[in-house]
């Protein structure tokens, strides 16, 4: 959530370092790839009660696969993708959105 569209979608993605919260600091990196995004999750943070909540990019539209670490989950619907392990990457996949 907040993040423009835009700024994900550029050719280098973005990324936030040492973001503060309740757990600790997290960093993040979120790039576009072939028919979807890839989220790289790393910090010095404790896994919060119930994983981390990612809001779906698209909205409207359910993800066809999300791979979190190279392994399938079904932690996710048309508006949040809900990660358990930590530190993670998330490849996340729209088919032809």
């Amino acid at each position: 959530a907040a993040l423009y569209k835009d700024w994900i979608d550029s050719p280098g993605g973005m990324g936030v370092e040492n973001l503060p919260t309740y757990y600790g600091e997290l960093s993040y990196n979120i790039k576009k790839i072939t028919e979807g995004y890839e989220i790289k999750l790393y910090g010095n943070i404790s896994l919060p009660p119930g994983g981390i909540i990612i809001k779906n990019i698209y909205s409207d539209k359910k993800p066809d696969l999300v791979l979190v670490n190279g392994k399938r989950t079904d932690t996710f619907d048309e508006k949040d993708i809900r990660i358990k392990t930590f530190p993670s990457v998330i490849q996340i996949s729209f088919g032809g959105k």
